[in-house]
């Protein structure tokens, strides 16, 4: 180790030796008489590594183990219980035990369409800041993007984060109907423009209806697209691109509208296609398109704004 010494100007100023040129370094005090200075190397924040790249997976009887508890999952124990029956965790403490979320709506299904948009105006997050606003911003954007090329993978990347849920710190937040920034594999497979997920969304129209077929076809490509995709982010990419018909279904939302139309809060292709059946039957998405405004430019992202009455810490 080589020792320097060198003498401060009147600003306590001194400079580096030629190495440390153009550098970005770390000056770390350890005391008041030492200082310790280190090279720096700064990595882009789309460079950074995934923390699923360094997950082991699991060995073939874990992955049993877990399927099966997912499938099979125990008994409340005491404690839980007890949690359960004091109320704490619950959004609103009126909300008894049985269909607390089903029975805070009523019944969603013949829910007619005035009461339907008054509970998306309604929305609050946090308290004092409405979100319609900027959730139809987020739509809008999106709608242009969608209308702007043919295919997804003509976008440009940024546009392909938008619709994807990738971008933060932006107004309108472009998080609102779901947040799929914690999945580094779908993050990955958007920066290098998966082929996969653009032909999967081409399955999809942007207007008429839309069969199972379509959906099954989307799904087939979507879920093959990219290793560990789910249809959490798959019903993103739905309810960006037809939000008319499709929700994004995640943890944040998924206990609450799975219970309001009776089923079960399974992850797979099928539990979510049920869903938006049972969604197409109500009576507030068979409600004719209202004359112009704010109420039409909901009506026609109807399905989407669910995430308005579901999305956890949301109050009504």
């Amino acid at each position: 180790m080589t020792i320097l010494t060198y003498t401060t100007d009147e600003k306590a100023r001194i400079t580096l030796p030629k190495h440390f040129a153009n550098s970005t370094i770390l000056v770390e005090q350890v005391s008041e008489t030492e200082l310790r200075i280190r090279k720096a190397r700064v990595i882009p924040e789309d460079d950074l590594p995934f923390v699923e790249e360094a997950m082991a997976p699991l060995s073939d009887r874990d992955r049993d183990v877990f399927l099966a508890l997912l499938d099979n999952p125990p008994p409340p124990n005491d404690a839980l219980r007890g949690l359960l029956k004091s109320g704490h965790g619950r959004q609103n403490k009126g909300d008894t035990d049985e269909g607390s979320r089903s029975g805070q709506f009523g019944d969603l299904v013949s829910l007619s369409w005035p009461d339907f948009f008054a509970r998306v105006r309604a929305e609050q997050h946090p308290p004092g800041h409405p979100l319609m606003q900027e959730r139809l911003q987020v739509l809008h954007e999106i709608r242009q993007l969608f209308a702007q090329t043919v295919h997804f993978r003509d976008l440009d990347y940024a546009g392909r984060r938008k619709i994807a849920g990738l971008v933060k710190n932006a107004h309108p937040d472009f998080l609102l109907f779901g947040s799929m920034q914690a999945v580094g594999l779908f993050k990955q497979a958007i920066k290098d423009n998966n082929e996969g997920i653009s032909l999967a969304l081409d399955e999809i129209p942007l207007d008429g209806d839309i069969s199972r077929d379509q959906f099954q076809r989307f799904t087939d490509r979507f879920l093959k697209a990219f290793k560990r995709s789910g249809m959490a982010l798959a019903s993103r990419l739905l309810a960006m691109k037809r939000p008319d018909t499709f929700i994004c279904v995640n943890n944040e939302n998924r206990e609450g509208l799975f219970q309001a139309f009776r089923l079960s809060p399974s992850r797979d292709a099928d539990a979510y296609w049920d869903l938006i059946e049972r969604v197409r039957a109500c009576t507030w998405w068979k409600a004719p398109p209202p004359a112009a405004g704010d109420e039409r430019e909901v009506w026609k992202a109807r399905a989407a704004f669910l995430d308005a009455l579901f999305y956890t810490g949301v109050g009504m």
